[in-house]
């Protein structure tokens, strides 16, 4: 469990927190609106988290097609985390929850960790897409009621802007 919360906390510190506000921080010196320096950020970051997992370890567990899919739809929830609480604490929590799951509990056949289901999947079709993308959005909506309930009900790209860079 401390490998899985060592990876959460360091994956979401680099390519949330450092890249996103490096990159932002960057393009708006460069005269680009909050709006395009942190869309840009996002795609940077999302760039840079997304290829390694998509072919890498979450391709090993099935496919990459699936790899790809899980990896883009993960990156949108811990984004929409950073972005509508400009903090890393709920990021961080969603990364070693989900790595939690997905290495403890389905954990792939040949993996050496204790799990309590061993799956090996494919992605086939529209269902097995659902089955990802739906959780997904479900927890993209979660994220956005907690920023709401937490008081952070500013959810423009602007607003979202000023908490990622200009609070650091």
């Amino acid at each position: 469990m401390f490998g899985v919360l060592v990876t959460a906390v360091w994956e979401e510190f680099v390519f949330r927190s450092l890249l996103i506000r490096n990159a932002a921080e960057g393009l708006a010196a460069r005269s680009v609106s909050p709006t395009g320096a942190l869309g840009g950020a996002v795609v940077l970051s999302a760039l840079a988290f997304g290829l390694p997992h998509a072919f890498g370890v979450a391709a090993e567990y099935t496919n990459p097609a699936f790899g790809a899919l899980q990896a883009v739809l993960s990156v949108s929830y811990f984004v929409a985390a950073y972005a509508a609480t400009g903090s890393l604490a709920l990021p961080i929590g969603i990364h070693f929850a989900s790595n939690a799951w997905v290495i403890l509990v389905v954990g792939r056949v040949s993996s050496p960790y204790p799990k309590l289901f061993a799956v090996e999947r494919t992605v086939a079709g529209t269902i097995d897409t659902l089955l990802i993308l739906l959780p997904g959005v479900l927890l993209i909506a979660l994220v956005l009621w907690w920023a709401r309930l937490t008081g952070r009900t500013g959810m423009s790209v602007n607003d979202a802007y000023r908490r990622i860079v200009e609070s650091s």
